[in-house]
């Protein structure tokens, strides 16, 4: 399943790599370009998640960040 989480901060991230871990296709919508950017790197700024856990979600294609609202609808 594809899921699209707003917000990519303590909540929303949390969410979202539990989402990946858990099978699903994710995007992480934020505004923020620079912690998109961190986040699409693999660097977490959540102290529960760690940067090689985010950065093996996004190798494997299970979860990437975007400012593009578009891909909540695609």
């Amino acid at each position: 399943m594809r899921v699209a989480i707003i917000g990519q901060g303590y909540v929303g991230l949390t969410i979202a790599v539990g989402a990946a871990g858990a099978g699903h296709s994710v995007v992480g919508f934020d505004v923020n370009e620079q912690l998109v950017s961190a986040l699409n790197t693999g660097t977490s700024h959540i102290e529960g998640i760690s940067d090689a856990s985010l950065a093996a979600f996004i190798a494997s294609r299970a979860y990437k960040a975007s400012t593009d609202a578009s891909v909540i609808n695609g």
